[in-house]
Protein backbone atom coordinates (compact mmCIF):
# COMPACT_ATOMS: atom_id res chain seq x y z
CA UNK A 1 0.00 0.00 0.00
CA UNK A 2 1.38 3.42 -0.95
CA UNK A 3 0.19 7.02 -0.82
CA UNK A 4 -1.39 7.96 -4.15
CA UNK A 5 -2.63 11.41 -3.20
CA UNK A 6 -4.00 13.29 -0.19
CA UNK A 7 -7.29 11.46 -0.71
CA UNK A 8 -6.26 8.08 -2.11
CA UNK A 9 -3.94 5.10 -1.76
CA UNK A 10 -2.43 2.64 -4.21
CA UNK A 11 -3.25 -0.91 -3.11
CA UNK A 12 -1.54 -4.10 -4.28
CA UNK A 13 -4.08 -6.93 -4.42
CA UNK A 14 -3.03 -10.15 -2.74
CA UNK A 15 -4.96 -12.25 -5.25
CA UNK A 16 -3.11 -11.31 -8.43
CA UNK A 17 -0.60 -8.60 -7.50
CA UNK A 18 -2.44 -5.94 -9.49
CA UNK A 19 -2.24 -2.34 -8.29
CA UNK A 20 -5.43 -0.33 -7.98
CA UNK A 21 -6.58 2.89 -6.38
CA UNK A 22 -8.27 2.51 -3.00
CA UNK A 23 -11.14 4.71 -4.27
CA UNK A 24 -11.86 2.18 -7.03
CA UNK A 25 -12.32 -0.73 -4.66
CA UNK A 26 -15.82 -1.76 -3.53
CA UNK A 27 -16.91 -0.94 0.02
CA UNK A 28 -19.89 -1.74 2.18
CA UNK A 29 -20.88 1.95 2.06
CA UNK A 30 -20.85 2.02 -1.75
CA UNK A 31 -22.95 -1.14 -1.84
CA UNK A 32 -25.34 0.34 0.72
CA UNK A 33 -25.72 3.51 -1.34
CA UNK A 34 -26.58 1.38 -4.39
CA UNK A 35 -29.36 -0.12 -2.26
CA UNK A 36 -30.65 3.37 -1.41
CA UNK A 37 -29.25 3.40 2.12
CA UNK A 38 -27.61 6.52 3.57
CA UNK A 39 -24.24 5.88 5.19
CA UNK A 40 -22.62 7.86 8.01
CA UNK A 41 -19.29 7.62 9.85
CA UNK A 42 -17.84 8.99 13.07
CA UNK A 43 -14.25 7.88 13.41
CA UNK A 44 -10.68 8.69 14.26
CA UNK A 45 -7.18 7.99 12.90
CA UNK A 46 -8.23 7.34 9.27
CA UNK A 47 -9.39 10.28 7.07
CA UNK A 48 -12.78 8.76 6.34
CA UNK A 49 -14.14 11.91 4.73
CA UNK A 50 -11.50 11.74 2.00
CA UNK A 51 -11.34 7.98 1.54
CA UNK A 52 -15.13 7.41 1.47
CA UNK A 53 -16.35 10.79 0.29
CA UNK A 54 -18.33 9.39 -2.64
CA UNK A 55 -20.17 6.83 -0.51
CA UNK A 56 -21.23 8.73 2.63
CA UNK A 57 -24.02 11.14 3.47
CA UNK A 58 -22.31 12.28 6.69
CA UNK A 59 -18.81 12.01 8.10
CA UNK A 60 -16.80 13.32 11.04
CA UNK A 61 -13.31 12.10 11.83
CA UNK A 62 -10.56 13.04 14.25
CA UNK A 63 -6.83 12.70 13.53
CA UNK A 64 -4.58 10.72 15.84
CA UNK A 65 -3.19 13.25 18.36
CA UNK A 66 0.41 12.10 18.02
CA UNK A 67 0.35 13.04 14.32
CA UNK A 68 -1.92 16.07 14.60
CA UNK A 69 -0.91 17.94 17.71
CA UNK A 70 -0.97 21.58 16.69
CA UNK A 71 -3.43 22.26 13.87
CA UNK A 72 -6.85 23.56 14.87
CA UNK A 73 -10.02 24.63 13.12
CA UNK A 74 -9.35 28.31 13.85
CA UNK A 75 -6.26 30.51 14.23
CA UNK A 76 -6.88 30.86 17.97
CA UNK A 77 -7.26 27.10 18.46
CA UNK A 78 -4.07 26.48 16.49
CA UNK A 79 -2.15 28.94 18.68
CA UNK A 80 -3.51 27.28 21.81
CA UNK A 81 -2.51 23.84 20.59
CA UNK A 82 0.99 24.93 19.59
CA UNK A 83 1.55 26.22 23.10
CA UNK A 84 0.05 23.03 24.56
CA UNK A 85 2.51 20.89 22.56
CA UNK A 86 5.28 22.11 24.81
CA UNK A 87 3.78 20.05 27.65
CA UNK A 88 4.69 16.85 25.78
CA UNK A 89 3.02 13.54 26.68
CA UNK A 90 0.44 14.96 29.14
CA UNK A 91 -0.80 17.21 26.34
CA UNK A 92 -1.19 14.23 24.01
CA UNK A 93 -3.28 12.46 26.65
CA UNK A 94 -5.42 15.57 27.01
CA UNK A 95 -5.94 15.67 23.22
CA UNK A 96 -6.86 11.97 23.23
CA UNK A 97 -9.41 12.51 26.00
CA UNK A 98 -10.91 15.45 24.06
CA UNK A 99 -11.11 13.24 20.97
CA UNK A 100 -13.00 10.57 22.92
CA UNK A 101 -15.49 13.06 24.33
CA UNK A 102 -16.12 14.84 21.02
CA UNK A 103 -16.60 11.62 19.05
CA UNK A 104 -19.14 10.38 21.61
CA UNK A 105 -21.19 13.57 21.21
CA UNK A 106 -21.17 13.12 17.42
CA UNK A 107 -22.11 9.46 17.78
CA UNK A 108 -25.08 10.20 20.03
CA UNK A 109 -26.52 12.53 17.40
CA UNK A 110 -26.17 9.86 14.70
CA UNK A 111 -27.60 6.79 16.44
CA UNK A 112 -30.82 8.67 17.21
CA UNK A 113 -31.28 9.80 13.58
CA UNK A 114 -33.33 7.40 11.46
CA UNK A 115 -32.15 9.08 8.23
CA UNK A 116 -29.02 6.92 8.25
CA UNK A 117 -29.43 3.23 7.55
CA UNK A 118 -25.76 2.27 7.96
CA UNK A 119 -23.59 3.90 10.62
CA UNK A 120 -19.98 3.19 11.50
CA UNK A 121 -18.74 4.44 14.87
CA UNK A 122 -14.99 3.94 15.03
CA UNK A 123 -14.49 5.06 18.62
CA UNK A 124 -11.11 5.31 20.32
CA UNK A 125 -11.59 3.47 23.66
CA UNK A 126 -10.09 1.11 24.77
CA UNK A 127 -7.13 2.13 22.59
CA UNK A 128 -4.06 3.42 24.42
CA UNK A 129 -3.01 5.69 26.02
CA UNK A 130 -4.83 5.07 29.27
CA UNK A 131 -6.71 8.26 30.09
CA UNK A 132 -9.67 7.16 32.22
CA UNK A 133 -10.16 6.57 35.97
CA UNK A 134 -13.27 4.36 36.35
CA UNK A 135 -13.56 4.70 40.12
CA UNK A 136 -13.78 8.49 39.77
CA UNK A 137 -15.49 8.58 36.35
CA UNK A 138 -13.08 11.16 35.02
CA UNK A 139 -10.19 11.57 32.60
CA UNK A 140 -6.56 12.06 33.55
CA UNK A 141 -3.44 13.36 31.83
CA UNK A 142 -1.14 11.36 34.09
CA UNK A 143 0.45 8.11 32.93
CA UNK A 144 -0.39 4.60 34.11
CA UNK A 145 0.86 1.07 33.32
CA UNK A 146 -0.25 -0.16 29.88
CA UNK A 147 -2.31 -3.07 31.20
CA UNK A 148 -4.04 -0.83 33.76
CA UNK A 149 -4.67 1.77 31.09
CA UNK A 150 -6.25 -0.81 28.80
CA UNK A 151 -8.71 -2.07 31.41
CA UNK A 152 -9.51 1.47 32.51
CA UNK A 153 -10.20 2.48 28.90
CA UNK A 154 -12.23 -0.71 28.47
CA UNK A 155 -14.48 0.54 31.27
CA UNK A 156 -14.75 3.83 29.35
CA UNK A 157 -15.77 1.93 26.20
CA UNK A 158 -18.45 0.15 28.24
CA UNK A 159 -19.80 3.48 29.50
CA UNK A 160 -19.82 4.86 25.96
CA UNK A 161 -21.86 1.88 24.82
CA UNK A 162 -24.23 2.38 27.73
CA UNK A 163 -24.82 6.00 26.77
CA UNK A 164 -25.36 5.07 23.12
CA UNK A 165 -27.84 2.37 24.06
CA UNK A 166 -29.71 4.71 26.42
CA UNK A 167 -29.97 7.35 23.68
CA UNK A 168 -31.22 4.78 21.17
CA UNK A 169 -33.80 3.44 23.61
CA UNK A 170 -35.05 6.96 24.37
CA UNK A 171 -35.40 7.76 20.67
CA UNK A 172 -37.02 4.43 19.85
CA UNK A 173 -34.14 3.26 17.65
CA UNK A 174 -32.78 0.46 19.83
CA UNK A 175 -35.51 -2.10 19.14
CA UNK A 176 -35.48 -1.24 15.42
CA UNK A 177 -31.74 -1.49 14.84
CA UNK A 178 -29.04 -4.03 14.23
CA UNK A 179 -25.92 -3.34 16.27
CA UNK A 180 -22.55 -4.99 15.58
CA UNK A 181 -19.73 -4.47 18.08
CA UNK A 182 -16.19 -5.43 17.13
CA UNK A 183 -12.65 -4.01 16.99
CA UNK A 184 -10.15 -3.12 14.29
CA UNK A 185 -7.38 -5.08 16.01
CA UNK A 186 -6.70 -7.22 19.05
CA UNK A 187 -5.12 -6.01 22.29
CA UNK A 188 -1.51 -5.53 21.25
CA UNK A 189 -0.21 -5.48 24.82
CA UNK A 190 -2.07 -8.61 25.95
CA UNK A 191 1.23 -10.30 26.89
CA UNK A 192 1.56 -7.80 29.73
CA UNK A 193 -1.54 -9.33 31.33
CA UNK A 194 -0.83 -13.08 31.26
CA UNK A 195 2.18 -13.57 28.98
CA UNK A 196 0.02 -14.70 26.04
CA UNK A 197 -0.46 -12.76 22.79
CA UNK A 198 -4.22 -13.01 22.30
CA UNK A 199 -5.28 -12.26 18.72
CA UNK A 200 -9.02 -12.43 19.35
CA UNK A 201 -11.35 -9.46 18.94
CA UNK A 202 -14.87 -9.05 20.31
CA UNK A 203 -17.78 -9.76 17.97
CA UNK A 204 -21.33 -9.13 19.20
CA UNK A 205 -24.44 -8.87 17.03
CA UNK A 206 -27.74 -7.49 18.32
CA UNK A 207 -30.80 -8.01 16.16
CA UNK A 208 -33.89 -5.75 16.25
CA UNK A 209 -36.31 -6.48 19.05
CA UNK A 210 -35.83 -8.40 22.26
CA UNK A 211 -34.58 -11.95 22.37
CA UNK A 212 -32.52 -14.46 24.28
CA UNK A 213 -28.80 -14.32 23.54
CA UNK A 214 -27.25 -16.96 21.30
CA UNK A 215 -23.58 -18.00 21.31
CA UNK A 216 -21.53 -18.66 18.18
CA UNK A 217 -18.51 -20.76 19.11
CA UNK A 218 -16.71 -21.65 15.82
CA UNK A 219 -13.63 -19.74 14.74
CA UNK A 220 -14.36 -16.99 12.23
CA UNK A 221 -12.76 -13.97 10.61
CA UNK A 222 -14.51 -10.65 11.16
CA UNK A 223 -13.88 -9.65 7.53
CA UNK A 224 -17.23 -11.43 7.08
CA UNK A 225 -18.86 -8.38 8.67
CA UNK A 226 -18.98 -6.75 5.21
CA UNK A 227 -21.08 -9.57 3.75
CA UNK A 228 -23.22 -9.89 6.89
CA UNK A 229 -24.17 -6.21 6.75
CA UNK A 230 -25.16 -6.48 3.09
CA UNK A 231 -27.22 -9.61 3.86
CA UNK A 232 -29.04 -7.63 6.55
CA UNK A 233 -29.65 -4.63 4.25
CA UNK A 234 -31.01 -6.99 1.57
CA UNK A 235 -33.32 -8.69 4.12
CA UNK A 236 -31.58 -12.03 3.69
CA UNK A 237 -30.87 -11.94 7.44
CA UNK A 238 -33.83 -10.68 9.48
CA UNK A 239 -33.37 -11.84 13.08
CA UNK A 240 -30.80 -13.33 15.46
CA UNK A 241 -31.63 -16.90 14.48
CA UNK A 242 -31.08 -16.24 10.79
CA UNK A 243 -27.90 -14.32 11.65
CA UNK A 244 -26.62 -17.41 13.48
CA UNK A 245 -27.50 -19.63 10.51
CA UNK A 246 -25.74 -17.17 8.18
CA UNK A 247 -22.56 -17.25 10.28
CA UNK A 248 -22.66 -21.04 10.40
CA UNK A 249 -22.89 -21.09 6.62
CA UNK A 250 -19.91 -18.77 6.16
CA UNK A 251 -17.29 -20.43 8.34
CA UNK A 252 -13.67 -20.73 7.26
CA UNK A 253 -11.35 -23.43 8.57
CA UNK A 254 -8.35 -21.31 7.62
CA UNK A 255 -9.32 -17.66 7.99
CA UNK A 256 -6.91 -15.03 6.64
CA UNK A 257 -4.10 -14.12 9.03
CA UNK A 258 -3.29 -10.45 9.56
CA UNK A 259 0.32 -9.74 10.45
CA UNK A 260 0.43 -6.95 13.02
CA UNK A 261 3.67 -5.07 12.46
CA UNK A 262 3.24 -3.34 15.83
CA UNK A 263 4.11 -6.63 17.55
Amino acid sequence: MAVRSASDLTVTLGTNGAQIAWSELPSVFKSARDLGVNGAVVGWCHPYDRLLANALSYCTWYPTPIFEQARGATFGETMERQIGCMAGTPYLRQRFASLCQASLVDSLSLVTNSVYGLILLHLAPPHRPGIYLPDRDRYTIFGMPKATGYFNNLALADRFLGQLRCAMETSGQWDKSWVIISADHSWRDSRLYDGVRDLRVPFLVKAPGAGQHLNFAPRMNTVLTHDLILAILQNQVTNQTSALHWLNGHQSDEPPVFIDHHD
